[in-house]
């Protein structure tokens, strides 16, 4: 087929200017890594052995965690550097257990621009996880926020949960049973936790409208992520060529359509003449005096409905697949709910073995947090080598993925074994090692309920059916740690 004269000259127009942008990124890029580099030549620290393509790719790819655990062996350390086009010339990969810690829990650490920028475009305004450290306001809203998880407010949200855990057994579960049909984990636990979710912390009850409206939310909120969350770190530019590239331009009009779902959300309430008494998020947020526009009250619930349900739904579906893929933990599992009352399930010590294990092995934030260093951090290393410094200003990130599965803090660290956590098993060293919400004043707001619905919802599902593998699925990372196609067959369990 002949090409348009006018769309060949045109496309030509287009490629110079990308061409010429490129080059440009390229050179400031090189600049900063020289003076960056310059400046901290005094600091050891072994470098992965990538160039930047290959370290933008591994790190934005879906095997990113795993990548990040490589390295480790490659530089034959825990902590290291990665060099990349950005302001500082890399970041520096941490999985040295104290030093993660240490930095996490340094007040003045804050949040690296050149990594949250991404998640601020896709909002459209900061919010909750953009915001920097100092900000007042990201103050204020945590303070209020954290009122939401009071003991007796996140009882009152268990009691939400567990109305839609039991409908979802009742309405869905019985029927793939009766059906033989068997089910994507994933894609189920994403539907209850957003539906239960936008009850017990938005106000926003499930009925057969707000179904439709949770699959528009969920449709477009994955180009959103696929662009902001993995597309333009991986390519900074497209942030500057968005006349250009139909899918991002796709992805802006799909963050539009999720605030006008949050703004009738919002509407919702105000128009609610029968809000509850309790501090529910919605009303906390709304009554935030720091927001001054309806535009940031609209970034703020947008980021905490996408936080309230994706994490919490990954989890309970890796930890579904973790006891099919292992019928004697769940068996083992059974029988100690079996010989308990119902209203002490969530007291189980051996549940807890296996939420804890299922978090070690697969934790959700497998690429953990990044943080700007706000002075110089010394990594201990065997006395065979020099001391590792991270400098004052560096970027890092600590990826959860890597103390978790560090062979020398866990044993089999590859292996599911919910008994490592058994009390008279467990050591300083795991305890310490094992942060799934990460640390200090910018760990999970709303860790208190994920966790009760963890807690409430895989002895409801485990002590009544079995689980089997129909389908293995694949195991990836974006954004979140989670199985992409798995299918899970469920029958009753025998007592």
């Amino acid at each position: 087929m002949l090409s348009n004269p006018n769309t060949l000259e045109n496309d030509f127009t287009t490629n110079t200017l990308v061409f010429a942008i490129v080059i440009s990124f390229f050179i400031i890029s090189t600049c900063n890594h020289f003076f960056f580099t310059k400046k901290s030549s005094d600091s050891y620290c072994p470098v992965a052995p990538l160039s930047y393509i290959q370290a933008v790719k591994g790190l934005t790819s879906r095997r990113s965690p795993w990548f990040m655990l490589d390295l480790c062996t490659k530089t034959c350390s825990r902590v290291y550097f990665v060099c990349l086009p950005t302001s500082t010339g890399g970041i520096y990969i941490v999985g040295d257990v104290p030093t993660m810690r240490a930095i996490l829990q340094d007040p003045k650490s804050d949040k690296p621009r050149d990594i949250y920028q991404p998640f601020e475009d896709a909002i459209g305004r900061p919010n909750l996880f953009s915001r920097s450290t100092e900000d007042p306001i990201l103050k204020s809203t945590r303070k209020c926020i954290f009122k939401a998880f009071s003991p007796k407010d996140v009882k009152r949200m268990n009691v939400v949960c567990d109305k839609y855990v039991n409908n979802w057994i009742k309405n869905d579960l019985e029927k793939f049973i009766d059906e033989k049909k068997s089910f994507d984990p994933s894609e189920e636990m994403v539907k209850l936790t957003f539906d239960l979710i936008m009850e017990s912390a938005f106000e926003y009850p499930t009925s057969s409208q707000t179904k439709d409206e949770r699959s528009f939310f969920l449709n477009n909120l994955e180009k959103v992520l696929v662009e902001f969350g993995s597309k333009q770190p991986s390519n900074p530019l497209r942030a500057y060529l968005t006349p250009l590239i139909k899918e991002r331009r796709d992805a802006i009009k799909a963050s539009k359509n999720c605030k006008m779902l949050v703004q009738k959300v919002i509407d919702y309430y105000l128009a609610n003449t029968n809000k509850s008494e309790e501090n529910t998020i919605i009303k906390l947020v709304l009554e935030n005096k720091d927001f001054k526009t309806d535009e940031e009250l609209v970034a703020e619930i947008f980021i905490m409905m996408i936080g309230g349900f994706e994490t919490t739904a990954y989890s309970l579906s890796s930890t579904l697949i973790l006891l099919a893929k292992h019928p004697r933990v769940a068996k083992k599992l059974r029988k100690e709910l079996f010989n308990m009352d119902p209203l002490e399930w969530s007291k189980s010590l051996f549940l807890r073995c296996v939420i804890q294990e299922s978090k070690r092995l697969l934790p959700v934030a497998a690429t953990g947090s990044g943080r700007r260093t706000s002075k110089d951090f010394v990594v201990q290393t065997p006395p065979e080598k020099p001391n590792i410094t991270i400098p004052k200003g560096a970027s890092i990130m600590v990826p959860f993925i890597v103390p978790f599965r560090d062979p020398v803090i866990f044993k089999d660290p590859e292996t599911f074994h919910p008994e490592r956590w058994a009390p008279e098993n467990v050591t300083k060293q795991m305890q310490d090692a094992l942060i799934p919400f990460s640390l200090g004043n910018r760990n999970c707001v709303g860790q208190t309920l994920a966790v009760a619905e963890l807690y409430s919802t895989i002895p409801k599902l485990i002590a009544k059916y079995d689980f089997e593998i129909d389908a293995e699925g694949e195991l990836e990372y974006f954004l979140t740690m989670k199985y992409i196609g798995c299918r899970l067959r469920a029958m009753k369990a025998s007592a």
